[in-house]
């Protein structure tokens, strides 16, 4: 299921201070939107099962997923060339230096794919329980056409602005959107009298730049994509 799935189904039982729940789950696993800590956490919590997130395309298919009590993914290098390039150029990145995760695809049935940029992005992390000290995945944080910059000029990491959901429990649905260098946007969905607006606007502030002109727009609904995904960030400023 996508992580905005386990999201809604989270919510839901902290709004009816549900136990953990007596099912007959081995296992779960969030695909197609990052998996934040939180929701990670939760999930764990009610439905008492390790919880992972699986990395994977419809270019190519499943290129990396997480094991249980590790956070950075392990990647299908059987299958697949990954490297991280520079956001700006095909020069490749150290490790833990956020990048373009590009992949190389031999086994492809319609036609090899050599250094297809996914996208994506992402940082490498040495796996320091290997012999052979492979490469894994440390983070994947989505899109590079939604990533959101900083006043600064420093990427954000997404994972900051899913940590807002829980913050502030009386909001339904939220999205950042980044329209230029230092001007930011916020929908809120709430269907209640939402008495956080300054905290949320001065904790975004604390993030993205506190020289940062935030507006906050209340909307119905936050629309989701034809995947089923629902966007946490948009960047107009740089496409």
């Amino acid at each position: 299921m996508v992580t905005s799935g386990f999201e809604s189904i989270c919510k839901s039982l902290d709004a009816l201070n549900a136990k953990p729940l007596d099912c007959n789950i081995k296992s779960i696993i969030a695909i197609a939107e990052g998996l934040s800590p939180e929701v990670k956490s939760k999930m764990e919590y009610y439905f008492k099962a390790p919880t992972v997130s699986r990395y994977s395309n419809v270019e190519n298919g499943i290129i990396a997923q997480q094991m249980p009590n590790d956070n950075a993914f392990r990647i299908n290098w059987a299958s697949y060339v990954v490297e991280i390039l520079d956001l700006e150029s095909d020069v490749p990145v150290p490790n833990g230096t956020i990048g373009r995760i590009i992949i190389t695809d031999l086994y492809n049935l319609a036609t090899p794919m050599i250094r297809y940029d996914t996208g994506d992005i992402g940082a490498f992390v040495n796996d320091e329980n290997s012999t052979d000290n492979i490469p894994k995945l440390e983070s994947i944080q989505g899109r590079k056409m939604d990533a959101l910059y900083k006043t600064n000029g420093d990427m954000l990491n997404p994972f900051t602005m899913h940590a807002y959901v829980y913050d502030f429990p009386e909001i339904k649905q939220l999205q950042f959107i980044q329209h230029k260098e230092k001007k930011y946007e916020i929908k809120v969905n709430t269907n209640v009298m939402f008495e956080g607006e300054s905290l949320l606007i001065e904790n975004f502030k604390n993030d993205i730049g506190t020289d940062a002109h935030v507006d906050i727009q209340y909307v119905d609904e936050i629309p989701s994509l034809k995947s089923g995904k629902r966007k946490i960030s948009v960047n107009l400023y740089k496409q």
